[in-house]
């Protein structure tokens, strides 16, 4: 093993000569170096971690055909904008890149199976070349941060079957995702597909999400705030899709989710007095709550989900349970003083609703939705029933959070902790926060609601989820 930190006075080259049998080169900070050399005689090496070489131009070509390489990192070298033209790394299991300026990333010569791990954060490159469909075993693949890239293309997902992790956050550039191909074969997936996780947040240009060639499990586009349209939101409520996500952030989204409540209300009867909106008129804080959740409820109960979306509007009247909360902060805190600076505290707050479950239920075509809406503040809350964690959330100020868990999820959970079915669900909400002010004033509204399955009704509306 090889590892150095700071300057390098002798060239690389001259200091890896008869090294055949060196399987490890760790090294930081090393100025000076401006070019890794023909690494072709260490035949052995597996790992290559070169971390702040702020001189270095160049990589020989060499480094691309180095076949027992496992773990090859060359992070933050601001000066590297051209790596290799193409690499055949076979035994590869992990390439990070992050924080150099590249502006290409190279052809990918043959099956590199193996990769699981592609780290790109921070880089300047444009564009993936379609032969990163090769690296058929990708599990990772993050371009956070890179604030030129502007195509995505939808060819690679269908090679990359194994893939579970999409990080794309801060990338301005990005107008529509995954960008669209009149040329794409017709997918040919297996039935055991990973989840796929997709994160967009902060990509503030981006105006659509089309149609995606695989289904995507979770999906953050948290303050993309051009974003208009979700293809896979508008279909369901078109009623061509029933499938929600697992996993949705919408948070600061507010022209997408103006948009889809006025879908919802020109369908369904959600404004006051029944009428039905245009898809120009405004709507309403409260409306739009209530549209939106008219919306996410009206997908099979079979699943579980979770979304986050903006409103200030409280928790509808019509849920089964709910309660609006105001509590000052200074009375719920022993403020500690050191050196004339507030500590912050950890403040807590509980509530507990409960629900009766009617006799002879089908536990198969019900479950139960937990509502939390922040007019205040950041808070995380926990959700307990009868006595066993459920979730922990971070909800944000201006959101509602909304988490919806069948009734055989919820009986299935608390018989693996002893429990036999209930009769009544005790739903407790904890809250948690690091406060520094003592002026603050927390206002929180929360609610459960039990849901009846109303798959296949064309006209839903809220006072049938009453």
């Amino acid at each position: 093993m090889l590892q150095m930190h700071g300057p390098c006075t002798t060239p690389l080259a001259e200091g890896l000569k008869n090294m055949r049998y060196l399987n490890s080169i760790k090294m930081s900070d090393c100025h000076g170096i401006t070019r890794i050399p023909d690494l072709s005689g260490l035949t052995s090496l597996e790992y290559l971690e070169l971390c702040y070489f702020r001189d270095l131009v160049e990589v020989d070509p060499s480094v691309g055909r180095l076949n027992k390489l496992l773990i090859l990192r060359l992070t933050r070298c601001f000066k590297l904008q051209m790596f290799l033209k193409g690499i055949n790394l076979k035994s590869l299991e992990t390439l990070d890149l992050s924080g150099c300026p590249l502006k290409f990333f190279p052809e990918i010569e043959g099956d590199m199976k193996s990769l699981n791990h592609l780290e790109l954060s921070e880089t300047h490159i444009k564009e993936l070349p379609c032969s990163v469909g090769n690296l058929t075993g990708l599990k990772s693949l993050s371009l956070t941060d890179c604030h030129h890239l502007t195509n995505v293309p939808s060819s690679i997902f269908y090679a990359l079957q194994c893939l579970e992790y999409v990080g794309l956050g801060y990338c301005y550039e990005l107008v529509t995702f995954p960008t669209k191909s009149e040329s794409l074969p017709p997918p040919n997936f297996s039935t055991n597909l990973t989840r796929l996780q997709v994160y967009l947040y902060g990509c503030y240009g981006l105006e659509e999400i089309s149609e995606f060639p695989r289904e995507i499990d979770g999906l953050d586009v948290e303050r993309c705030e051009s974003l208009e349209r979700i293809s896979k939101l508008s279909k369901i409520l078109e009623g061509k899709d029933s499938k929600m996500f697992s996993s949705l952030e919408l948070a600061d989204c507010q022209t997408l989710c103006d948009n889809l409540a006025r879908g919802v209300g020109s369908e369904v009867h959600v404004a006051k007095n029944g009428l039905k909106m245009t898809s120009e008129e405004l709507i309403g804080e409260a409306e739009k709550l209530t549209a939106l959740l008219t919306l996410f409820f009206s997908c099979p109960k079979s699943e579980e989900f979770q979304v986050q979306f903006p409103t200030s509007a409280p928790i509808p009247s019509w849920f089964t349970c709910r309660q609006d909360v105001n509590w000052d902060v200074d009375s719920d805190v022993n403020w500690e003083m050191y050196w004339g600076e507030v500590y912050s505290e950890v403040i807590h707050k509980e509530h507990e609703l409960c629900i009766e479950i009617p006799q002879n239920s089908n536990w198969d075509n019900r479950g139960l939705a937990f509502c939390v809406q922040l007019c205040s503040a950041h808070l995380t809350c926990f959700v307990y029933i009868n006595g066993i964690k459920f979730d922990k959330k971070d909800v944000l100020w201006g959101n509602v959070w909304v988490h919806y868990i069948p009734l055989v999820t919820v009986i299935r959970r608390l018989s693996e902790n002893g429990m036999p079915p209930p009769d009544m669900f005790r739903v407790m909400f904890r809250f948690e926060e690091n406060v520094t002010d003592s002026a603050i004033t927390m206002k929180v509204s929360w609610g459960v609601h039990l849901i009846e399955d109303l798959e296949g009704k064309a006209d839903d509306s809220p006072a049938d989820f009453q």
